[in-house]
C-alpha cells in the first residue's frame, strides 16, 4: 500500500509540474534554463527536428522521432522512460504495477480484409520471417453510378511489421474497380508508389516483395473474374512526402520498371492474355481472350472511409503534420502517426501533435474525395465492352528499362 501511494504521489507530481512535450520552432529545450538540450540518441549527428519529449525518469530530452514516441498516439496517461538501465527498470516496474502498457499504433490494429489477407499470403514466402510484410485495405468506398454501374475505390498499404511496433509503410497503391450491370468488370490501378526504405535481409529482397504485391493483385482480379486491368506507365508526384527530387525520380523509375517486369512475367506465364501500351500513357492488361465472358465474383470486403481514400488527402496529411520519408527513422515515426490517423481519424487543419490544449483528433464524417459524377456517367455509357486490341503470339510486353536503385540509402 505504501508503494502504491508513493507511485500515485510521484505520478501526480510529475503530471503537475512537467511539460511532457515541446515544439519550439526550430530551437531545442533548455537544461536548467541555460544550456540547450542534446538528444542522447543522435548526439554525434543531431537531427533537425523540434519535436521533443522529456524522460520521466532522468529528465533527459529526446527527439520524439529518435525514440518513436508521440503523446497523442500513445496517450497522455502513458509516461515515457528512456532506454538507460535505471530508467528502463523503473519504467518496467511502474508499468507492471500501476500503469497500463503503452499502446503503439501498428498495422496489426488495422482491420483485415479478404484482399489484404490474400496479398499477405502471396508475399510471405519472399519476405523476412522476423519482419513480415502486412498488406492492409486502408480505404474502401462503394459508389453507385448510372445504368447499374458500381465503382469501388480502394487503397492498399503495405507495411513491414516489427514486434517493437516500429512499422514502416513501404508501398501505396490506389485502385478503382468498375463493375458493370451485366456482371463484367474492369480494374484500374490509378497510382502506385514505393519509398525504397524496406529493410532487406539479403540483396534483392525488396524487389521480390514489391514484385509479389503487384503480381498478387493481378492474380486477385484474374481469379475474381475481371476482364481487364490497367496500370500507369508514367511516373507522377510521389505518394511519400519529404523525398529528395533525385530520390523521388529514382523511386518512380524503379516502380515503373517493376510494373513492366511484373506484366511481362505474367504474360509469359499465361496469367494474362495480352499487354498493350495505350496512347494515354498506361498499360492495358487483357486477362481473357476477346469474346470470353465471365461474371465477376461479389465484393467481400467492407467499406472504410479514411484519409487514405484520396491521394490528395493522403499527401496533405503528411505535409500538414510534417511526416517525412527522407530517412528510415523519420519514415518509421511518420508511419506510426499515419497508422494512428487511419485508426482514430484525421481532419484538415487539426491542431498539431504537440499542442498541449488539443484534444484527441475527431474522426471526420468525410475525409476522402468522391469520384466525379461525370466519370461514373462515362463508365455507364461505355458499357461492358472491352477495348479491342491486337494480340500477337510473341511476347508483346514492353522491355523493362535498366533498373535504377535508390539514390540515397537509409542510415
Amino acid at each position: 500500500e505504501e508503494e502504491d501511494e508513493e507511485d500515485e504521489c510521484c505520478h501526480a507530481e510529475v503530471a503537475c509540474k512537467r511539460k511532457r512535450t515541446q515544439t519550439l520552432n526550430g530551437e531545442g529545450p533548455t537544461v536548467d534554463g541555460e544550456d540547450d538540450a542534446v538528444c542522447p540518441v543522435c548526439r554525434d549527428c543531431p537531427r533537425e527536428d523540434d519535436r521533443w519529449v522529456k524522460c520521466d525518469g532522468c529528465s533527459s530530452w529526446y527527439h520524439q522521432i529518435c525514440v518513436l514516441f508521440n503523446e497523442q498516439a500513445h496517450g497522455k496517461s502513458v509516461r515515457f522512460f528512456c532506454r538507460t538501465p535505471g530508467c528502463r527498470k523503473r519504467g518496467s516496474r511502474q508499468l507492471n504495477r500501476r500503469q497500463r502498457k503503452p499502446c503503439y499504433p501498428t498495422s496489426t490494429e488495422l482491420p483485415s480484409s479478404a484482399l489484404g489477407d490474400y496479398l499477405c499470403a502471396v508475399v510471405a514466402p519472399v519476405a523476412r520471417s522476423d519482419r513480415p510484410v502486412l498488406v492492409r485495405l486502408a480505404a474502401h468506398v462503394r459508389r453507385q453510378g448510372q445504368g447499374g454501374v458500381v465503382v469501388h475505390n480502394k487503397t492498399l498499404l503495405a507495411f513491414q511489421h516489427t514486434l517493437t511496433g516500429s512499422d514502416l509503410v513501404l508501398m501505396a497503391m490506389f485502385v478503382e474497380e468498375t463493375r458493370m450491370a451485366d456482371g463484367t468488370a474492369h480494374a484500374e490501378v490509378t497510382r502506385i508508389d514505393t519509398n525504397g526504405l524496406y529493410e532487406e535481409s539479403h540483396a534483392g529482397e525488396r524487389e521480390q516483395v514489391e514484385h509479389a504485391i503487384i503480381q498478387g493483385y493481378l492474380q486477385h482480379v484474374s481469379h475474381a473474374g475481371f476482364a481487364s486491368v490497367s496500370f500507369p506507365s508514367g511516373s507522377a508526384a510521389p505518394l511519400f512526402h519529404g523525398l529528395a527530387a533525385s530520390v523521388a525520380y529514382a523511386a518512380g523509375v524503379w516502380t515503373c520498371s517493376l510494373v513492366q517486369e511484373v506484366l511481362g512475367s505474367a504474360h509469359r506465364s499465361g496469367l494474362v492474355h495480352s499487354v498493350v501500351a495505350l496512347p494515354r500513357g498506361s498499360w492495358l492488361v487483357q486477362l481473357r481472350a476477346p469474346g470470353y465472358y465471365a461474371r465477376v465474383a461479389p465484393e467481400e470486403d467492407a467499406e472504410r472511409d479514411t484519409l487514405a481514400l484520396s491521394q490528395d488527402d493522403w499527401l496533405e496529411a503528411q505535409v500538414e503534420s510534417n511526416y517525412s520519408f527522407d530517412a528510415l527513422q523519420f519514415a518509421k515515426y511518420s508511419s506510426m502517426m499515419l497508422v494512428y490517423h487511419l485508426i482514430k481519424g484525421w481532419e484538415r487543419g487539426a491542431p498539431s501533435d504537440e499542442d498541449e490544449d488539443a484534444g484527441p483528433p475527431r474522426a471526420p464524417p468525410r475525409v476522402g474525395a468522391r469520384p466525379s459524377s461525370s466519370r461514373l456517367s462515362e463508365a455507364a455509357e461505355r458499357g461492358p465492352s472491352i477495348p479491342s486490341i491486337e494480340v500477337s503470339k510473341h511476347d508483346d510486353s514492353p522491355p523493362a528499362p535498366k533498373r535504377q536503385s535508390r539514390c540515397a540509402s537509409p542510415p
